[in-house]
């Protein structure tokens, strides 16, 4: 296990993070997913969206064991999604494209049943529900990107020649690629016969290269940290390495369904 340090002391590193933030202050940030153009043609019924339940647990939300410890933690890591904010999102987009008579949220409990959830729509006016469920929320390593080999070589150089042990360089090179995946099921369905007008399953990501310091993405340092398991990093760590990716996760999600949504509003096959 490595050591992990909070701030830098070498007057090269120093100069190295001074040198990286130089590069990359004129890379602009990467821009949130957003759906295509609005459908054309006249717009579907009315539209009741249910409320969005979260059918995994969290990692730092997983129950303790007998002795008041949490289970033994393997990658992926599970992060906590707020699912109230994405259903208000993807709500307000699918009322402003226009693509449905109206757009109103569904008032009944997170875990109603489909049939409770046609009841409430059918009570509350609406030609037509739509039901999504967040199935999972990954933080994984993806790979390690072309940088790596390169990193390896200023290990042995700086281990040999400069400082045994520490590869300073490689604080700054983002040489592993992180990303986080939304996995949601949804469906769309004729409130007044149960027809389904459509339904899918969606994986929407977002990933990016994570150096340890630096400008851009980051994830925890330590002491040789290119060669630190990331089995081995803390449920906290992993979190913290999520939370720079998961509003563009996110984002993407909602332009995937989104459009997916409006495909269907008039009827498509159904996935098998």
């Amino acid at each position: 296990m490595g050591t992990r340090l909070n701030c830098l002391s070498s007057p090269l590193a120093i100069l190295l993070l001074t040198l990286w933030t130089g590069l990359g202050a004129g890379c602009a940030a990467v821009p949130l997913a957003t759906p295509g153009p609005p459908p054309s043609g006249p717009p579907a019924g009315s539209l009741s969206v249910a409320p969005l339940p979260r059918a995994y647990v969290p990692t730092l939300e997983e129950p303790l064991d007998e002795q008041g410890q949490r289970p033994l933690f393997t990658p992926p890591y599970r992060i906590a999604i707020n699912a109230a904010e994405v259903r208000q999102s993807v709500l307000r987009s699918l009322d402003q494209r226009g693509g449905f008579e109206s757009v109103l949220p569904l008032e009944a409990p997170p875990k109603a049943l489909p049939s409770e959830l046609l009841r409430a729509a059918q009570a509350a006016g609406s030609e037509l529900l739509l039901e999504v469920t967040l199935d999972d929320a990954e933080v994984r390593l993806l790979e390690t990107n072309s940088l790596h080999g390169f990193k390896i070589a200023v290990l042995i150089v700086s281990s040999i020649l400069i400082f045994p042990a520490v590869d300073p360089l490689n604080w700054f090179l983002p040489g592993e690629e992180y990303g986080v995946t939304l996995h949601a099921t949804w469906r769309l369905t004729e409130v007044a016969t149960g027809k389904k007008l459509g339904r899918g399953y969606l994986e929407s990501t977002a990933s990016d290269s994570f150096a340890a310091f630096g400008f851009g993405y980051t994830r925890p340092w330590y002491v040789i940290g290119f060669l630190r398991a990331p089995g081995c990093i803390d449920e906290e760590e992993w979190e913290e390495i999520g939370s720079q990716l998961v509003e563009r996760a996110q984002a993407q999600l909602q332009a995937d369904l989104i459009e997916a949504v409006e495909k269907a509003r008039f009827g498509e096959p159904e996935e098998n």
